[in-house]
C-alpha cells in the first residue's frame, strides 16, 4: 500500500484493507454492511441503544461501534499496519506510477496494437484507428461462410435407373 500511497483509488484500497485487517486479525469472515456509500466491517450498536443496527448505502451511516469481540485484536492489528506504512514511507519507499484514467490499465501490447500514433483523445482514452482490426477480430465477409455463391445454380442429380 505504501507504494501505491499516490493512487486515486488509493482511500478505496485503505476501506476494503480495513475489513481485511477484520480477517486477518480475527480469521473470522467481517459481517460487512454499507451506509454513506461505504463499506462498514463488523459494527454493533451503541451501548445505550436497543433498536437494531439499519444501514442504507445512499445514507448516513447510524450511531454505532465496532464489535467488542474484534475490537481489540483488530486496533492492534490496525496499529502495526500503520506502523509499518509509516517505517516504509520514512525509509523512502518509492511510489508506483499510477495508470488511472489510462483505458483502464490495458496491456500495452493491446494498446499498440487499437491505437493510432494520436494517443489519447479528450477524454484520456486511448483512440482506435477505424481501419484497424482488433487481434483475432474475424475477417468481414459479404456472404455467411459456408453459403453458396450467388451465381451458383444447384441442379439435382439425375434419377437413373
Amino acid at each position: 500500500m505504501a507504494k501505491h500511497r499516490n493512487n486515486p483509488n488509493f482511500a478505496f484500497w485503505k476501506m476494503l484493507k480495513e475489513g481485511y485487517d477484520h480477517f486477518d486479525a480475527t480469521h473470522q469472515e467481517p459481517k460487512v454492511a454499507v451506509c454513506d456509500k461505504r463499506y462498514v466491517f463488523d459494527a454493533a450498536g451503541p451501548d445505550d441503544s436497543s433498536r437494531p443496527l439499519s444501514f442504507n448505502a445512499k445514507a448516513a451511516c447510524p450511531a454505532y461501534q465496532l464489535d467488542k469481540n474484534v475490537a481489540d485484536a483488530v486496533n492492534d492489528h490496525q496499529r502495526q499496519e500503520q506502523r509499518k506504512m509509516a517505517e516504509y514511507i520514512a525509509s523512502g519507499v518509492s511510489t508506483v506510477a499510477s495508470r488511472a484514467g489510462v483505458d483502464g490499465g490495458m496491456n500495452p501490447v493491446f494498446i499498440a496494437k487499437l491505437s493510432t500514433p494520436g494517443g489519447l483523445d479528450n477524454n484520456g482514452r486511448y483512440q482506435v484507428a477505424s481501419t484497424t482490426t482488433a487481434p483475432g477480430a474475424l475477417p468481414r465477409v459479404s456472404e455467411a461462410p459456408g453459403a453458396l455463391p450467388r451465381t451458383t445454380t444447384v441442379t439435382p442429380p439425375s434419377r437413373e435407373r
